[in-house]
């Protein structure tokens, strides 16, 4: 896969990274999943976090004791829209997340599966490793705020979208099954100008919360913010 290219739209997120993003009602809704099948999309974003998740013993199986884990975070946003009029969200490109281990020096990781997929490729040479490597964690700006075309932010692709129901919750997903090459005709989408960065997500997310539980006097057994974007 060449360098990621495209028109630049660094100086559009950068403005969308300082504003308050989407302005979501506090109200419950029932969110649209992100459409199944093949779907044309750009990586948007990039992001590192730290979870807490149980130790797991020798058979996999979780143990009481907890541990703090790295994360990244990759945010597509589809060329597929919000198509309930209903919806605060209405007309809005839909954004769907993966997150994953940064581990890439393993070929059973899921990092590695989806670089892999997207490159079309079998295996990696070390140095195409290292060229993968360079496109996950370059900046995803230049000091000018252009986009860094040595950043694979900002590169189209195709995903496989898959729908499903956890089988704890009940609740329904949309969940990426893997990354492709973009589809032809589709190689030119880029990020839109009013995309909503995952920080300002997040807070948005735990504004709904806190909102919901000032308005209810009971615990809830199911988050039904949990996975949303």
């Amino acid at each position: 896969m060449p360098l990621p290219s495209g028109p630049s739209q660094g100086k559009q997120q950068a403005q969308s990274s300082q504003s308050k993003g989407i302005t979501l009602n506090t109200e419950r809704r029932i969110f649209e999943r992100a459409p199944a099948g093949h779907q044309p999309a750009v990586l948007a974003e990039i992001n590192m976090i730290q979870v807490e998740e149980p130790v797991r013993d020798r058979a996999g199986r979780p143990t009481d004791k907890m541990k703090m884990s790295d994360k990244v975070i990759l945010s597509f946003e589809l060329e597929a829209t919000y198509q309930d009029p209903e919806s605060e969200f209405f007309g809005r490109r839909v954004i769907i997340t993966m997150d994953t281990y940064p581990t890439f020096s393993n070929p059973k990781q899921k990092l590695y599966k989806v670089c892999l997929s997207w490159a079309n490729k079998k295996s990696f040479s070390k140095e195409e490793e290292q060229m993968w490597v360079g496109y996950l964690t370059a900046p995803m700006f230049l000091e000018n705020g252009q986009r860094n075309p040595d950043s694979l932010v900002g590169s189209p692709c195709t995903l496989q979208v898959i729908h499903g129901t956890n089988m704890t919750t009940g609740r329904d997903y949309a969940a990426i099954e893997t990354v492709m090459s973009p589809l032809p005709g589709k190689e030119s989408l880029v990020i839109s100008a009013d995309y909503t960065p995952y920080e300002d997500r997040m807070r948005q997310i735990e504004e709904r919360r806190a909102a919901r539980d000032n308005r209810q006097s009971q615990p809830v057994e199911k988050d039904e913010f949990k996975g949303q974007f």
